[in-house]
């Protein structure tokens, strides 16, 4: 359906006073436009605390699990499962202060998981490798939707972030700074 109308949605902003004779202005600071889409001069404060996008999965994920390109069913991921993969994709997202590639725009609400691209979220970890320590890197383990402690040579584009908190022993979950390489 096109877009019908012109000009602004909603137009924020802030009356300035100044210049001789004195007088008063008003600068934009924040503005939807018909299309949808936002700007805003300043910042932008969101809850959550990473930036995350809406993935397909071949099979059931939860948040924190530990997730990767699934080379049977292409663009989709799967639980991973294997210890050091390369294959590994990140964490799913908990609670994303931004999600990037939604479905069905302001209509419809996508309910499909959200992969972590960036900032810091919870995620399933186990002592596979040995204990965790804040700074430790972290990859896919064996244990299905797990991180471990790196190796001493992960392999390419395997680790996924690190560590912010500590294990001992066992498994549980923390938080990670998404880091891929």
């Amino acid at each position: 359906m096109p877009l019908v109308g012109i000009g602004d949605l909603f137009l924020g902003r802030i009356l300035k006073f100044g210049g001789f004779p004195p007088h008063a202005f008003y600068d934009a600071v924040f503005r939807v436009d018909k299309a949808g889409t936002v700007y805003a001069d300043g910042d932008y404060q969101v809850g959550g605390a990473d930036v995350a996008e809406y993935i397909d999965a071949s099979d059931a994920v939860a948040p924190g699990d530990v997730v990767e390109i699934d080379p049977e069913a292409e663009g989709q991921f799967r639980v991973a499962a294997t210890a050091n993969s390369p294959l590994v994709a990140g964490v799913i997202s908990t609670d994303p202060g931004v999600s990037l590639s939604a479905q069905g725009g302001a209509d419809a609400e996508d309910t499909r998981p959200q992969l972590a691209l960036a900032g810091t979220t919870p995620v399933k970890v186990c002592d596979e490798n040995g204990a965790i320590e804040p700074g430790d890197l972290l990859v896919a383990s064996s244990v299905a939707g797990h991180a471990m402690a790196a190796p001493a040579d992960p392999a390419p584009g395997a680790v996924i972030g690190k560590a912010l908190g500590s294990l001992e022993t066992g498994s549980g979950v923390m938080r990670m700074l998404v880091m891929m390489r």
